[in-house]
């Protein structure tokens, strides 16, 4: 007759044995099946469109978009598939043309868009993929064209505009993406009486 407690012995043995064969098993499979992997997107035509890294399937390190003409046209990073950190874009001739960040796939802190020629055209605060804090667009001159109030996305304050001389032409007070009141101003920058 079989001692049970010997069985049961055994069959403890067996099975701590057979789990460490199993994970042993998974593991082998991972690092053969889903270690870093390049991937790359071609145009239709044939030229390179996006290169990047992923590792078990997910996205991450750097990502880098090209123009058919192979040009850069922005770099991201990813983490866990989702993009983290700066992106950059850029026009064709390699200028930047806007640089914004991100948390988690989410837009989350400043976001700068520049002209062709490198002069800055507008600068912003993102939070949670919502403008907060005050829009500042520019002129190509760099005088300053608008700058709008926003409060979680929505205009909330003053909105300002200028001509491109710099001078205030305009002024909207907004109050939860209502406008409550207009002022208008001449060319010399004097407010013109309703």
């Amino acid at each position: 007759m079989t001692n049970p407690r010997k069985t049961y012995k055994n069959f403890k043995v067996l099975s701590a044995i057979s789990g460490a064969i199993f994970l042993i098993c998974i593991c082998i499979y991972l690092y053969f099946f889903y270690e870093k992997h390049n991937y790359k997107k071609y145009y239709p035509t044939g030229e390179l469109w996006i290169e990047g890294d992923t590792i078990h399937g997910l996205r991450q390190g750097e990502l880098i978009e090209y123009y058919k003409s192979g040009a850069v046209k922005a770099v991201s990073f990813f983490h866990n598939n989702k993009r983290n950190g700066r992106a950059t874009a850029y026009y064709e001739n390699g200028q930047v043309f806007q640089i914004q960040h991100y948390k988690n796939d989410v837009f989350n802190g400043n976001i700068q868009e520049f002209y062709p020629n490198g002069k800055i055209k507008i600068e912003a605060y993102i939070k949670n993929s919502k403008h907060n804090g005050i829009l500042r667009e520019y002129y190509q001159n760099g005088k300053v064209k608008e700058l709008i109030t926003f409060k979680e996305g929505k205009l909330n304050g003053v909105a300002i505009l200028y001509d491109s001389l710099g001078i205030k032409r305009q002024m909207h007070r907004y109050k939860n993406d209502t406008l409550i009141e207009v002022r208008k101003y001449d060319e010399m920058g004097y407010r013109i009486k309703d």
